[in-house]
């Protein structure tokens, strides 16, 4: 073994730590999908409405960012850019609204987790703020789609959501 998520190594070519990090993310994603329900499908879900949510990346994370620099005890999760963090999280919506999956996906959820505990951002604060981007994604959803639609796309993403989420703290936690 190589050390890393339980890969083999032969000893014919060193073990890339990114092959490592991919194969460690997918195995989070496909276990914690057992426990969320989250099926290939909800991406195709994603993909068929992208055309209406996509647009909603950027207005949800704005209101989040917006959210957490409005409250003294959570200012300092911002950092120092806030606007970067703002655009790095309208970006990783967008990936998950575009329905565009990826193995890679998964591993950048990963890293989004690893850089939760290199600055000490408690993982409660991280359910917190994804029940946050839940709430908001699904009045979007109630005001664009007929009840029966809006709710398909809203499981879907909260199955997306909450798989993420688990490769994220479960990260967090391994790190």
């Amino acid at each position: 073994p190589n050390g890393g998520a339980g890969a083999y190594d032969s000893g014919l070519a060193p073990a890339h730590p990114m092959n490592d990090l991919l194969d460690f993310a997918h195995e989070l994603a496909r276990t914690a999908g057992q426990i969320t329900g989250h099926q290939q499908n909800d991406w195709l879900i994603l993909a068929q409405t992208s055309g209406v949510t996509m647009r909603w990346g950027a207005q949800m994370a704005q209101s989040f960012t917006t959210s957490l620099s409005g409250n003294r005890a959570t200012q300092e999760l911002l950092g120092d850019n806030p606007e970067l963090r703002e655009t790095n999280l309208a970006t990783w919506l967008e990936g998950v609204l575009s329905g565009a999956a990826s193995r890679a996906f998964w591993a950048e959820c990963s890293l989004v987790g690893l850089a939760h505990a290199s600055a000490s951002v408690p993982s409660g604060l991280v359910v917190a703020g994804a029940r946050q981007l839940e709430d908001m994604f699904l009045e979007r959803c109630i005001a664009a789609f007929e009840p029966v639609e809006a709710m398909r796309v809203h499981t879907a993403f909260a199955r997306v959501l909450a798989t993420a989420l688990a490769v994220m703290t479960t990260s967090a936690e391994e790190a």
